[in-house]
């Protein structure tokens, strides 16, 4: 195999970047992953390390790159934390038409709501704040902003003084940020490819189901 297609002096630069067009430009879950896990496997096939791996066939050892991704992106899941992002609807994304997320510090207090609140939708080992500003929950919770999120959001900025019914960005960041501003909105491509889920389907339902009580 060292003068065939998968030699090491045949890095197949074509699928790599076909890989990436389709990763840049898909909105449906199957193909954004599939995309995802081609690439993956593509760069995998050059490994050098450890050694004994070096010796594997190239299709051998990026089988095996994606493999130890996919437990590493699953313990992610279940262990790890991400920030709560709160969701607004002053400006949808064109391309995904998702809700865009207000990235920054909040007000003390809004981030003590958001903590109850969470608690209350999920369990309470999936949220915990971090300092005064910052809500931590798991992945799940965080990459899939939904219609409770967004009424929790309502609702916490008209208790903290927003006039803010129509979820709009600009009210949200000044009742709920504690600048009075985001530092910068997540529209669309944010959280990809998990946004391309469908936020009501079983996926995301099941994947948020395993941090309620």
């Amino acid at each position: 195999m060292a003068n065939g297609f998968w030699s090491d002096a045949m890095f197949p630069l074509p699928i790599a970047f076909v890989m990436l067009v389709v990763m840049a430009f898909t909105e449906l879950p199957h193909v954004a992953f599939g995309a995802v896990a081609a690439f993956i496997v593509v760069l995998g096939c050059y490994l050098r390390w450890p050694p004994k791996l070096a010796r594997q066939w190239p299709p051998v050892r990026g089988l095996a790159l994606l493999v130890v991704i996919v437990v590493l992106h699953a313990a992610w899941f279940h262990s790890g934390w991400m920030p709560f992002r709160p969701p607004c609807s002053g400006s949808s994304d064109p391309f995904y038409g998702r809700e865009t997320l207000l990235k920054g510090p909040l007000k003390a207090e809004a981030a003590r709501r958001f903590v109850d609140v969470l608690k209350r939708q999920y369990s309470k080992d999936a949220v915990r704040l971090l300092g005064d500003h910052t809500v931590l929950v798991r992945p799940a919770i965080a990459l899939f902003p939904n219609s409770v999120h967004e009424r929790y959001t309502i609702n916490i900025a008209d208790d903290l003084g927003g006039r803010v019914s129509t979820g709009h960005c600009g009210a949200i960041e000044e009742a709920l940020m504690a600048r009075g501003h985001a530092d910068s909105r997540l529209v669309g491509y944010g959280y990809w490819p998990w946004n391309t889920f469908d936020e009501d389907g079983a996926v995301v339902q099941w994947l948020l189901g395993l941090h309620k009580d």
